[in-house]
Order: structure tokens, then sequence, then C-alpha cells
């Protein structure tokens, strides 16, 4: 700091000497303190000059990310009747009577029959000759695969008065 001052001073007293004036001289003008130098800045003999404004311009905010997208999976395709799995259904054969009497199944599912009664039966279809189960003792079982929709009426060949029916897959009215 005495390096820059060393300038000003002298450069007042120079003046001062310089001025030969009768009225006696003004009081000293204090001077302004200089800013410091940075440490790497060397020293000049010149006087610092304030620096020049400088304007900041707005720092550009940042773009913002783009927004994540995602691709909804779709949804799994519903099950159709050609994918659902074949069933059984077991109808009862009791003396006198079939168990349930009328049952609905979809095409491609199975039937069986089991003899739960005292005697002999069979099981067989009426209206011609798809099905014969031939005599089944107690305890035995006759099963059928129905492949084709319709309504299938079938009865018991040793009791005239047993009778049931399958329907298969959605019959017509009148089937």
């Amino acid at each position: 700091m005495k390096q820059r001052l060393l300038p000003i001073v002298l450069a007042a007293a120079l003046m001062g000497q310089g001025c030969m004036s009768t009225s006696p001289s003004p009081a000293p003008i204090p001077a302004k303190p200089m800013e410091q130098p940075a440490a790497s800045e060397p020293a000049t003999a010149q006087p610092a000059l304030d620096p020049a404004p400088t304007t900041t311009e707005p720092t550009p905010a940042p773009a913002p990310a783009p927004a994540k997208t995602t691709t909804p999976k779709p949804a799994p395709a519903p099950k159709t009747s050609s994918t659902v799995k074949p069933k059984t259904v077991t109808v009862e054969i009791r003396d006198n009577v079939f168990s349930p009497q009328i049952i609905a199944i979809n095409a491609g599912d199975t039937v069986i029959w089991k003899n739960s009664g005292q005697g002999n039966h069979t099981v067989h279809n009426i209206t011609g000759a798809l099905w014969d189960s031939g005599n089944l003792v107690p305890g035995a079982t006759y099963s059928r695969k129905f492949s084709a929709s319709g309504r299938y009426e079938y009865g018991c060949g040793v009791h005239a008065s047993m009778k049931g029916t399958v329907i298969v897959g959605e019959v017509q009215a009148g089937q």
C-alpha cells in the first residue's frame, strides 16, 4: 500500500511547490484509499483506476431434462373358450336315477358315469347309437368325451324310466 500511495503523495507535493500563490494553500484533500492489489498483480507506478463497470448477464437456466416416458405393457388377451382347459364332470348312477339328471358342459369336456347303486345299470344314447356303456356293475364307471355341440339324451337299458340329458356348448332353442 505504501508503494501505491507514494506516487500520489509525491505528485501532490510537487503540485503544491509549483504554484506560487500568495494566498494560503487550501487544505489538502485526503487521498482516497487504494484497493489492495491481488497477490499475483505486480505493483505499478501508475495510479489505479476504478475498474470499468461490468455487467453480468444472467446465467441461462439449464434445459429441463426430457420427461421419461414409459410405454404401458399391453394387457394379456382374455382367454377364449378355445384356451379353456377341458373339464371332467361326474354323474352318479343311483338306483332308478341319474344325479344330476341334466348337465351342461363345453365341447371337449368329458362325462364320467359312476354306478353308485346296488344293481347293474347301463348308459346309452337314446336318439341314436352314439354310445353304449354295456353292463356296469356297482362301483364301475363309463366315460365319454363330447366334442360336438348339441343336446344328448341318454338312459339306462336295464331301467327304462331312468333318463338324463347332456347339453354341450350353446344349443339353439328346439335342439
